[in-house]
């Protein structure tokens, strides 16, 4: 049975990835990307992703009523990559033979035409105009920015799609867009009143031709001025349209889709399945011993059948995640590639080759990247200090390790931190000892001995919040 570093290949960069890396520009993906084929080999085509390309495509073959799409999701959450990805199979038939075979509608028409505006750019025509320009028809429009900002009228948007070619309109990062035309005063109001109207004139126009397909990206929570004036947009196109836009959240964070990304975009191969059910079965056993034991949930061992799906990681990182994946700063899908990239990098670097899923809590806190990772999203820089690991190797976990001569503290310490990173107000926090040994369970140990002996030693040195989170409590008496 391998560990993951014998059995897996890692992407070149996937030790050293930053948010920085991964931000991508709407606008000049869908030039630069050329046919697309090697932006799907590093994709993942999540439900999301799958809901949208075959309804999308539905649309611009003339065969779908559905006009309008509207992907909600936090900052970092993919939306821009949903953009992309339908951008580029709508331009090239071939990408579209190749990746949508089994989509209806995928060869019913050749080349759509496609605009694409990125809300972070403040062009002197508007948004209107770049899309005119885009398609090919600027003097169409050229009434509607020389002179001052108009707002081009239903009849406007209908005359420039004019034609029997597919249409397809992407509008990336329109909150901050629209909250900065909310500054700028024109009349008796402001140039976002403007572009509010010529939206909604635009979503009407579209859902009035049958294979023009608009999909507009929104930030949840982000840019409020922003989002309730699209929101009021597309409640004037619902009103007039007497239909609702199609709701898409391009990742679901919670479902097993989240570690097909990962494996995507962080390994270039993992083993076959036998060798990954030989592991399962490994940990099956284990956890099975511990449920006998009381230690762990009776049909613990049940998560065991879940790792087919999550190798190499642990089933249960998800769930951890899940604690702090609303955290106003976390960048949903970018921020957990980072933050896992982090996690890659500990268990790499381990002096020992004993990892067989990875888990929180394999985070090497010795490791600057990792501190400053985990810091950022919680801010617990001193309970990292004073709990789990300083220079002076005095901070309690570090004491408790030297003192038995394990590490157990130290993995505890680092997955009880991982739990317990939500900032929102009355989160949940920490594990219990029974989630603990769910996830500290290994073929070449006992994870109840383990977590009995910290949360004894803890006890007795309790500090603050990591090694005593709100779902701890102290044992009687060791294990």
């Amino acid at each position: 049975m391998k560990t993951v570093r014998d059995a897996c290949e890692l992407q070149p960069n996937a030790l050293s990835i930053r948010l920085s890396d991964q931000i991508e520009q709407l606008d000049e993906l869908i030039v630069v990307e050329g046919d697309g084929t090697a932006f799907f080999a590093k994709t993942h085509i999540t439900q999301g992703m799958q809901d949208l390309i075959s309804e999308g495509l539905a649309r611009l073959a003339g065969l779908s009523p559905q006009a309008i799409y509207h992907l909600k999701q936090a900052m970092g959450g993919g939306k821009t990559h949903l953009l992309v990805a339908i951008g580029l199979l709508a331009k090239h038939p071939n990408l579209r033979k190749k990746y949508c075979g089994g989509t209806r509608y995928a060869t019913a028409f050749e080349t759509a035409a496609v605009a694409a505006f990125n809300g972070r750019n403040n062009p002197d025509h508007f948004f209107w105009g770049e899309i005119a320009n885009q398609l090919g028809k600027g003097d169409q429009f050229r009434a509607f920015w020389t002179g001052g900002p108009k707002a081009p009228d239903e009849k406007d948007w209908l005359k420039l799609f004019e034609g029997d070619q597919p249409i397809l309109i992407l509008l990336d990062e329109m909150p901050p867009y629209f909250h900065y035309l909310d500054t700028q005063k024109v009349g008796n109001g402001t140039v976002a009143d403007i572009a509010t109207r010529a939206f909604a004139n635009l979503l009407t126009a579209a859902a009035k031709k049958k294979n023009v397909c608009v999909v507009v990206s929104d930030l949840a929570a982000s840019y409020d001025t922003g989002t309730k004036l699209i929101n009021r947009a597309l409640e004037d196109a619902r009103a007039e349209l007497g239909r609702q836009e199609r709701n898409i959240t391009p990742v679901d964070l919670a479902a097993n889709e989240i570690y097909e990304i990962l494996r995507k975009r962080l390994f270039t191969r993992i083993p076959d399945r036998a060798e990954i059910e030989d592991i399962a079965e490994a940990f099956g056993r284990k956890l099975e011993d511990a449920a006998k034991s009381k230690t762990a949930s009776r049909g613990a061992e049940a998560i065991a059948d879940e790792i087919t799906a999550t190798y190499p990681f642990h089933p249960r990182l998800k769930n951890v995640v899940a604690l702090f994946k609303e955290n106003e700063h976390f960048k949903q899908t970018r921020g957990l590639i980072e933050l896992v990239s982090r996690l890659l990098k500990s268990a790499w670097e381990r002096q020992a080759n004993d990892v067989f899923l990875i888990g929180p809590q394999h985070f090497d806190l010795s490791i600057p990247e990792v501190r400053d990772k985990l810091t950022e999203i919680s801010g617990m820089r001193d309970v990292i200090a004073k709990d789990l690991w300083d220079a002076q190797s005095s901070a309690h976990a570090q004491i408790i390790d030297l003192q038995t001569g394990q590490e157990a503290a130290t993995q505890v310490g680092s997955l009880l931190l991982t739990a317990s990173l939500s900032t929102a107000v009355n989160a949940v926090r920490g594990l219990t000892r029974e989630e603990m040994v769910e996830c500290l369970a290994s073929p070449l140990r006992e994870p109840s001995r383990s977590v009995c002996a910290v949360l004894v030693c803890s006890c007795k040195r309790r500090s603050s919040a990591t090694m005593a989170t709100e779902k701890t409590s102290c044992p009687s008496s060791p294990c």
